[in-house]
């Protein structure tokens, strides 16, 4: 179907998913002028993963990110636009007015923890972070309360738990935090104020 700029719109449906395998689309179309008959072929689109199943997730946005390494490694500023990118898209969000994206914060924490503030990231670095990574990431697609509960501010989102301890210390009995876990990959953690001697705990 043609828009009012003359550009087709199409919507590609696949009966099979491509097993654990990048795929790319190209379109053919055959132009006549006059007695000429020609084909016209487009550039390859961008490569996707077509999957069959929700827990395929994971692991086929991993084989999307992957080929984005050269083999001297990715830069941490491209790294960090990389994934900014993927998360915006995997949390249901439009890409050029995203309601939250990954703040500058929590990228400073991943980038932290995960890979000691390291300049650049090689290609096995990612993969182990991706096995913490990924589980929030699919909990945050795929269960879109949490994703609402996120994008609204509720959920803290990636934080350390000193971090979360030490923003609690002014707040009032009662007042809670909820971050995604560093030892459980895809759990929660809570940081809350109690009215005991020791004010802040986490869990």
């Amino acid at each position: 179907m043609l828009n009012t700029e003359q550009m087709a719109t199409l919507y590609p449906k696949f009966a099979n998913g491509t097993r654990k395998n990048l795929a790319a689309l190209v379109f053919t179309i055959q132009v006549k002028v006059g007695q000429l008959v020609f084909q016209v072929e487009t550039p390859p689109s961008n490569s996707f993963v077509v999957i069959t199943n929700e827990v395929q997730y994971e692991e086929a946005l991993q084989i999307l990110i992957r080929p984005s390494f050269p083999k001297q490694g990715l830069a941490w500023v491209e790294f960090a636009n990389l994934l900014q990118k993927h998360f915006v898209i995997s949390t249901r969000q439009e890409l050029q007015a995203p309601k939250r994206c990954l703040s500058l914060e929590e990228l400073d924490y991943l980038h932290s923890v995960f890979f000691s503030r390291k300049p650049g990231i090689l290609v096995s670095e990612f993969d182990n972070f991706w096995k913490w990574f990924s589980p929030a990431l699919h909990k945050l697609r795929h269960q879109r309360p949490l994703a609402q509960l996120y994008q609204a501010g509720l959920i803290y989102g990636f934080a350390s738990r000193e971090g979360v301890n030490k923003l609690l210390e002014t707040e009032n009995w009662g007042a809670c935090v909820l971050r995604f876990s560093e030892k459980n990959p895809g759990s929660f953690a809570v940081g809350y104020v109690t009215s005991t001697e020791e004010r802040v705990n986490s869990t």
